[in-house]
């Protein structure tokens, strides 16, 4: 595979950082690399692109700082990536070239191939350096991955926008309509009015749609906790979704995250019929598990090391967190925590070397499949009249987002309670058949 100039200096930039041990320094810059390694008999390696600079400052301040201002002679070799012949520096233009030349200053080079730099093993002190300033690391993959964190794409957008300015928006309305409503001072009451899923009213009742909706609003954890879970994905979760975004790929991303909300939503709403499920704990723990599936088994390099750090924490902190919480926001966090580490696995597996491990995701994904599917076919007894329920109808009605009459059909067919809503002085209330 041929390499063009920039690529050329890269492999024996990195080739130098790697094999022989230099170090860059900070006054490297795209054109031209200055490394240093004090026990080499070419203390410093400029490597650079078309021809070298005259007079050069930077390589006077580099030399200056190793000798300490003692009088000794710095050797220096200059390696020019040009097509030119040029006096005073190594210059070559092509790999082969490139081995033949410089065999007599570095004798391992003759094993030096095309891979691309970020593909190759770096050393302890390497992945150290990268770490403690990623940001003006030599690993131009780590660089780009840091770098994206900050950038915004359109699934960042769109997932910011649902379970980031949505819960937000959900929590100041819940603050303004409680004052004129007692039933929205009920935290639970006013979760499913703001779109939160349970048996009764999703499948029941046929409001599908709160399977999308659920994740919207993040009251049922009250009104201390909720804007704190949201600070949280604030600071910490969406820039671990860009992080992991840019490693496994937008549309694998979106589409992880987007299947593990569904179906999640979906069984837990069936399976346990008197669960309520809202907030945003499942895109949090999606993206926390996929950033750790995608490199838990990668070699160890500055990426998967700093990756590592980004999902480690903040999934202790949810699992601690998770002591405090009711046993179905649990469920819905460990089910979510299993389904999108499955489906991660499936666009990060080997195919090339199929072994049982594969099979662990299929069953974990065919469950959440198929285990809905047979609740909603098979015939349930009705649920028992469930008063929360009830009351997030009768703040819709209250509200005119729902109809006085479907509501009411809701309650006497769909759910079979003998429950219904009237007008009362002027007010809608609930009152049972007498």
């Amino acid at each position: 595979m041929s390499m063009n100039f920039n690529e050329l200096k890269l492999s024996l930039v990195d080739y130098l950082i790697r094999v022989e041990r230099y170090k860059p320094s900070k006054l490297s810059d795209e054109k031209t690399s200055y490394l240093v390694n004090k026990r080499q008999s070419k203390k410093i390696v400029v490597v650079t692109i078309g021809v070298p600079m005259e007079n050069d400052r930077k390589l006077q301040e580099i030399k200056t700082n190793i000798s300490n201002g003692k009088r000794e002679r710095i050797e220096t070799l200059t390696i020019a990536v040009t097509s030119d012949n040029l006096k005073g520096a190594v210059c070559v233009e092509d790999l082969e070239e490139a081995k033949i030349k410089l065999k007599d200053y570095f004798s391992k080079i003759v094993k030096l191939t095309t891979a691309l730099p970020d593909e190759k093993q770096y050393t302890d002190e390497e992945i150290l350096d990268q770490l403690q300033n990623p940001s003006n690391s030599t690993n131009q993959k780590l660089k780009d991955l840091i770098s994206s964190m900050n950038n915004r794409s359109a699934v960042s957008i769109i997932f910011s926008v649902f379970f980031i300015i949505m819960p937000l928006v959900t929590y100041v309305l819940w603050i303004y309509l409680s004052r004129a409503d007692e039933d929205l001072l009920n935290s639970f009451v006013a979760s499913l009015f703001f779109g939160g899923s349970t048996k009764a009213l999703t499948i029941d009742a046929g409001q599908y749609w709160r399977i999308l909706t659920y994740g919207f609003n993040n009251i049922n954890y009250g009104i201390f906790i909720a804007p704190v879970q949201i600070i949280f994905a604030i600071l910490v979760v969406i820039k671990t979704a860009r992080y992991t975004e840019k490693i496994i790929g937008s549309w694998k991303f979106a589409f992880i995250i987007f299947a593990t909300y569904i179906l999640t939503g979906l069984f837990v709403t069936i399976l346990m019929p008197t669960v309520q499920i809202a907030g945003i704990m499942v895109f949090v723990i999606s993206v926390i598990s996929v950033l750790g599936v995608t490199t838990w088994n990668k070699k160890r390099n500055a990426i998967s090391i700093y990756s590592n750090s980004r999902f480690l924490l903040p999934l202790i902190a949810v699992l601690v967190y998770m002591i405090f919480l009711p046993h179905g926001d649990v469920v819905s966090i460990l089910a979510a925590l299993a389904l999108s580490s499955a489906i991660t696995l499936f666009f990060t597996y080997d195919y090339k070397h199929i072994d049982l491990f594969l099979g662990i995701p299929i069953i974990i994904v065919a469950g959440f499949l198929f285990v809905p599917l047979i609740g909603l076919i098979m015939e349930s007894n009705g649920l028992v009249y469930n008063e929360i329920v009830a009351r997030s109808l009768l703040v819709g009605v209250r509200k005119w987002v729902f109809n006085v009459d479907k509501v009411n059909t809701i309650l006497n067919e769909n759910l079979g309670w003998r429950y219904f809503i009237a007008n009362s002085s002027g007010d809608f209330v609930i009152q049972p058949f007498m």
